[in-house]
């Protein structure tokens, strides 16, 4: 028998290349210079994890992302763990560099309430602009003056010196800006020495109150003696220097804490110097002294724990205070201090009997709360106001007498005369119901409705024009340049004017740290102000939700896998998206599979393992294309995986592609072809040999049928 090796060849050649699967698999990965770029979150979750692969040398850059997540803001970038900052020590938003090795870049996030060493700096403010947590609220790194905490709340950056310098124009946000013409007094606190308390400088309204916070005892080795305000020491009706101060801005004021060192006694009397300064105000006195009369000398008094100024009388029996937490012992009388609200339960309710003559000063009260906004104070029934009638929200009385303070509300929409004003801004703002919504009090040309709808106080004369100086509650203003200056600080394409009209920041190209310029921005219609109103960019990913494989023998048709897209933008649903296969780089094995629009890609053909392991290989590269709904593109390409199916004509548990005897009749396959009897079939076997000819057909549960003349 001749057989053809046209026949021949194809048969061996399926044999031979089962000795060495995968080899030419294996290779081409190893011609290519390509890195990995991974970029993630942390903590994760917080944006999609990708992965991509690209070119030795390929210019890339890291994805855009929000400056904040619910309560997790943006601190930093690092690449391969180093941190990414720009010329200042500022953390960067965006990174763009070439690849020349394997990137993972990964975005840190931290809770926006997180203090972890207690400086009421958030810890991702320090961390953005610093690295690290070494920084606390007075700290002035860049040198200009304005500390830390300052910096935060004017929005500053704190890593870039800041200049600002008195008068000019600010009309930012504002076409007007109301003037004060109440004028605002400088409140100066601090310790001395310093440092012991927390020093401030602010500005507040003329005629309003302020209260220090209670001192006394030790502190860092330091005993606190007194309050001294423009340098008089302040004290009670015996002397004593006063814990706490309560004080009406009438005027300038620097309010010191007065400490002395602990052991200090700088006139050798052993008393010391907090004592003495604390309790008789200088150091006139010794311990033989005895400056209240009630024989026992200072030394006696400060040894036993009395009180200098009060006469103390000891009987046998009395009052002992030994193994006793508290006894206060009030000879002199006291005054009954009531405080509530109205209604009640706005306010803690209290019960107090301080001394006669002493002080009392009510807590700060303003604002809404619970349905009902605060409208004044009432002592003894009688409403207290300031010099103009505007309701006080802290009123300080000498107890004199029994006193009741009424901190008084007003449910929020209560209007009993039907004029248009809630009741609450009535008698805060005018101690009655008298006026109604048009009513004009200050005769300053805006009536009480206008008013309260600008914010403004009814009982000041406000007068409003163009322009102006903004002076409440600010010593420092910022200026606008001219509206036709075509400076460009940030050289972002928005001269500075421009971006003060809009809101944005003139130093910053970026203002809400979206990875997108304001200039882009306001052209594509994006709110520059928000970071989460993105301008519309190209999807950057294409990728499959699971590893694409298909067995083979699967009929056409059969779901190999659904594909998805990153997108900067956002959007999640896959319907949102086109998806479709393309010509290109990786397109080869785009004609073994079909893909609907919604991203399922489907196979387009019968796949045969063995038929493409002897071809271009088991792993077929498809090329993609995924739209969005601005029409803009990305494309990508997937590797499709054919999955073997074990094929044992004979179940001798040898593959038929192995097996040199499919049906196990004890006669090899190439006997049995070159007998030409059929290797398939058991009964066909080759018992002589002799020349034939023959015809190759296909074999409906195999390869190939063999049939002939034996």
């Amino acid at each position: 028998m001749r057989i053809s090796p046209l026949f021949i060849a194809p048969y061996f050649a399926k044999k031979i290349s089962r000795v060495i699967p995968g080899l030419l698999m294996a290779v081409p990965g190893l011609l290519f210079g390509q890195f990995s770029f991974q970029q993630m979150s942390e903590p994760g979750g917080l944006f999609s994890t990708t992965s991509q692969n690209y070119d030795q040398n390929t210019s890339i850059e890291t994805r855009s992302i929000s400056t904040q997540y619910n309560d997790y803001i943006f601190t930093h970038w690092t690449i391969n763990d180093i941190r990414q900052v720009d010329a200042h020590g500022q953390a960067l938003h965006k990174i763009k560099f070439p690849i020349t090795s394997n990137i993972v870049a990964v975005a840190h996030y931290l809770d926006k309430d997180l203090d972890t060493d207690s400086d009421n700096i958030s810890d991702w403010i320090e961390i953005k602009y610093s690295g690290n947590l070494s920084a606390n609220a007075q700290t002035d790194s860049d040198g200009d003056g304005i500390v830390l905490r300052d910096e935060v709340n004017l929005g500053l950056t704190p890593s870039i010196d800041d200049n600002i310098s008195d008068g000019g124009i600010s009309v930012r946000r504002s076409k007007l800006v109301a003037v004060n013409l109440g004028g605002a007094k400088k409140l100066t606190l601090s310790s001395d020495p310093v440092g012991l308390i927390a020093s401030t400088s602010s500005l507040l309204e003329n005629n309003s109150s302020f209260e220090t916070v209670p001192l006394n005892g030790l502190n860092n080795g330091y005993y606190f003696s007194h309050w001294e305000v423009n340098g008089v020491r302040v004290s009670d009706h015996k002397g004593v220097g006063l814990a706490q101060v309560s004080q009406s801005m009438n005027e300038d004021k620097v309010v010191v804490a007065k400490y002395f060192p602990e052991d200090m006694d700088s006139d050798n009397d052993n008393i010391p110097d907090w004592y003495e300064s604390h309790y008789l105000g200088g150091l006139g006195q010794n311990q033989d002294s005895d400056s209240d009369g009630d024989g026992f000398t200072l030394g006696e008094e400060l040894k036993l724990g009395l009180s200098s100024v009060i006469d103390d009388n000891i009987s046998e029996g009395g009052i002992s205070v030994r193994r006793s937490a508290k006894v206060i012992v009030n000879l002199g009388g006291a005054s009954k201090v009531t405080v509530k609200s109205n209604p009640p339960g706005l306010i803690s309710s209290s019960l107090l009997y301080p001394e006669v003559n002493s002080t009392y000063t009510t807590p700060v009260l303003s604002g809404l709360k619970n349905g009902f906004y605060f409208s004044h104070w009432e002592v003894n029934g009688v409403r207290q106001a300031d010099p103009t009638g505007l309701g006080l929200s802290q009123v300080t009385k000498t107890l004199n007498n029994d006193k009741k303070f009424i901190a008084k509300y007003f449910a929020e929409n209560e209007d009993l005369d039907d004029d248009g004003l809630p009741d609450w801004f009535e008698w805060h703002e005018q101690g009655s119901l008298d006026k109604n919504g048009s009513s004009d009090p200050d005769g300053d040309g805006f009536s009480l409705a206008e008013e309260k709808k600008l914010g403004l106080s009814s009982i000041i004369v406000d007068q409003v024009a163009d322009g102006g100086v903004s002076q409440r509650r600010s010593a420092n203003f910022s200026y606008l340049r001219d509206a036709n200056d075509p400076t460009d600080t940030d050289g972002d394409g928005l001269t500075d004017s421009e971006e003060i009209s809009i809101g944005t920041n003139p130093r910053l190209v970026d203002t809400d740290g979206d990875g997108f310029s304001d200039s882009d921005e306001i052209s594509d219609g994006t709110n520059p102000l928000l970071a989460s109103s993105f301008r519309n960019v190209a999807p950057t990913e294409v990728f499959s939700y699971a590893s694409l494989s298909i067995l083979e023998n699967q009929p056409v048709g059969t779901v190999v896998g659904q594909l998805g897209a990153v997108d900067p933008n956002g959007v999640s649903s896959s319907d949102s998206y086109l998806f479709s296969l393309v010509d290109g780089n990786g397109s080869s094995g785009n004609s073994f599979f079909q893909l609907d629009a919604n991203g399922t890609l489907r196979s387009s053909q019968i796949f045969d393992y063995e038929k493409l392991l002897d071809g271009n290989g088991t792993n077929l590269s498809i090329r993609v294309r995924v739209t969005d709904p601005g029409d803009l593109f990305t494309e990508g390409n997937l590797t499709v995986s054919v999955i073997n199916v074990l094929e044992d004509f004979d179940n001798d548990g040898i593959e038929d592609s192995s097996d040199p005897d499919d049906d196990n009749d004890g006669f090899s396959d190439q006997a049995e072809i070159t007998y030409g009897s059929d290797p398939y079939d058991a009964n066909s076997v080759a018992n002589k040999v002799s020349q034939i000819s023959m015809t190759l057909t296909a074999h409906p549960l195999r390869k190939t049928n063999w049939s002939g003349l034996g």
